[in-house]
């Protein structure tokens, strides 16, 4: 039987980012659908994995990034995403990123 090659191995992993809002944030009823979140720390794109399609979870509310303004520190996002129903968030509520790429 023939001997495999070692290929050495590889470590591959998923990777969560978790992020907060520096203030609250109403409904999108007072919002509308389509809104800045402003975020405590860097969103430097070095630094984080979250960007632009991402869907990230607050609460029970699932939302799509529309853009990532590293300069204001602020998502614009997309609300009530995966069929989620938008709800009001206090300053400081985690927000997590639902990953869907590896990292090597």
């Amino acid at each position: 039987m023939p001997k495999t090659p070692d290929c050495g191995g590889f470590n591959i992993g998923v990777r969560t980012e978790q992020i907060s809002l520096t203030g609250g944030v109403s409904t999108t009823g007072v919002t509308g659908i389509v809104t800045y979140f402003k975020i405590a720390g860097s969103l430097d794109v070095d630094l984080l994995s979250i960007g632009v399609n991402d869907i990230l979870g607050i609460g029970t509310e699932k939302v799509k990034v529309l853009e990532v303004d590293e300069k204001n520190s602020r998502l614009r996002v997309l609300r009530a995403q995966n069929g989620t129903i938008s709800v009001a968030h206090t300053a400081t509520s985690i927000i997590t990123e639902d990953s869907r790429k590896f990292t090597f």
